[in-house]
């Protein structure tokens, strides 16, 4: 019978949760638990009450930490009874150690509040720039390699033949020159509807600049507020700093790349106006 009554009142196994859940862990289970209960019980009024008490109890306790703490005083205590008894200490140590790994887990699950879209952005730029070292890899080894020369130069050879042919052939004429200015003549550079569009390239670059600025602040008064309350001892206040200021930045810098993706596709269309002809 005592076996039995310590199982009910171990709120753990009440909303079937480890020892080592967080509070968030706590109230999902407890709100899970309560749907399911008010789905069972619905025509028990009687017993939807009992159990709820007992769910409502259970969440109660575990958000207390002082009466949680006691809780699992209880349960290492129970757990040790029990393998003195059947001779296996192992699990003292276990149920000891993970006791000791909880206030370490939460300082992690912290830190990645603070830090992880920091960290989120170097593996972003590391990506970026392997991508960019395996471009410059290809083109030194193409063009530039010793073990490649004997390569280019059948090519470059191959190719003169060719381009010399073909020379011998075509007249000397420059086609630009006779082109009119809004087919990309060479003097549409120098005109005024390319100098309109140059001025708001200028400005919408300008616009772009100053909205990156604003962002590194954000981001930096952000997590030094994280980092202040992180120091002052209140947790929660830093994950929610942390949180906020991620969430914040990333829509913003998702918004920022959107606007320098449209500039650059606009410079393509508008390309005899933003290069200048030789």
């Amino acid at each position: 019978m005592s076996r039995r009554n310590s199982h009910i009142s171990d709120p753990y196994q009440i909303l079937g949760i480890h020892s080592l859940a967080t509070d968030i862990d706590i109230v999902r289970a407890h709100n899970r638990l309560e749907i399911e209960i008010t789905r069972l019980y619905k025509d028990q009024p009687h017993v939807y009450k009992i159990r709820k008490m007992e769910l409502d109890s259970a969440r109660n306790t575990l958000l207390d930490s002082s009466k949680r703490a006691k809780i699992d005083r209880d349960i290492i205590d129970k757990s040790k009874d029990a393998t003195t008894r059947s001779g296996y200490g192992f699990l003292l140590n276990i149920v000891s150690l993970h006791s000791l790994m909880v206030p370490f887990r939460k300082l992690g699950l912290l830190l990645w509040y603070i830090f992880g879209p920091t960290l989120k952005r170097i593996a972003s730029a590391l990506v970026g720039f392997s991508r960019v070292a395996i471009v410059v890899l290809l083109v030194w080894s193409i063009a530039f390699a010793p073990f490649s020369e004997t390569y280019r130069n059948k090519v470059l050879s191959f190719t003169s033949v060719v381009y010399n042919d073909f020379q011998s052939v075509m007249p000397d004429i420059n086609v630009r020159q006779y082109l009119p200015e809004f087919l990309g003549g060479r003097y549409t550079y120098n005109s005024m509807a390319c100098e309109k569009i140059r001025l708001k390239f200028a400005l919408a670059q300008e616009l772009i600049d100053a909205e990156g600025s604003y962002l590194k602040g954000a981001n930096l008064i952000g997590l030094g507020a994280a980092f202040s309350k992180l120091v002052q001892g209140d947790t929660n206040k830093a994950k929610e700093y942390g949180a906020r200021t991620s969430l914040f930045t990333a829509k913003r810098d998702k918004e920022l790349a959107k606007a320098k993706i449209y500039i650059r596709k606009v410079k393509i269309d508008q390309l005899e106006c933003v290069r200048k002809p030789k």
